[in-house]
């Protein structure tokens, strides 16, 4: 084929073909769509950029400026109520009792620890004093837990393990103190 035919072939190829849309402007479309590619596409990146920067100001002011909560405004005022007068005396009666516990208990286990280091000193082999001495600290761990269950108000079972003390230990010092506990125990019954 000569070089004639073919620039012919290619004209009336050219003619028939159709053109695209809006004209022959082809590479002006292309250049638009491009455009409007990266447009959006910074468009997207500038909004997650900005997005992240709230996110983080946000958690920053929240760290630097805590949230106090509402004030809650009543419907109608609140009157106080006072308590009873009886449960209040009660109440002082057992914080004054607790902590005239707590000072007798401190001074008891500094002399019991006292006693035991004086008693290991002069009696380290003989058997009837580390019989004395595990005897007392059973009575002790029973007048603990009498003491636990006053503090939990349970007075009954204090009352028994209190009278369990002095009837199995009657003749250690515990023996003496559970006495007086249950002697208060049963005062408060009577009042």
């Amino acid at each position: 084929m000569d070089d004639d035919r073919i620039r012919s072939l290619l004209r009336k190829a050219d003619e028939s073909a159709r053109l695209p849309e809006g004209g022959g402007d082809l590479a002006n479309q292309v250049r638009r769509t491009s455009r409007r590619r990266s447009l959006l596409t910074g468009m997207v990146a500038g909004g997650a950029i900005a997005l992240a920067i709230g996110i983080v100001a946000t958690q920053w002011h929240r760290a630097a400026y805590p949230r106090r909560g509402r004030p809650v405004i009543a419907s109608r005022p609140v009157q106080p109520q006072s308590p009873p007068v009886v449960a209040v005396a009660d109440l002082r009666d057992l914080r004054l009792g607790a902590q005239l516990h707590s000072l007798v208990a401190e001074g008891l286990w500094a002399a019991e620890r006292k006693a035991q280091s004086a008693a290991r000193a002069d009696s380290a082999a003989d058997p009837i004093a580390v019989i004395d001495r595990g005897r007392d600290r059973a009575a002790l761990i029973s007048v603990d837990r009498a003491d636990e269950l006053v503090r939990r108000r349970q007075f009954a079972a204090a009352a028994e393990e209190y009278a369990q003390t002095i009837r199995l230990f009657p003749t250690t010092k515990w023996a003496a103190v559970a006495r007086q506990r249950l002697a208060s125990i049963e005062n408060r019954k009577d009042g």
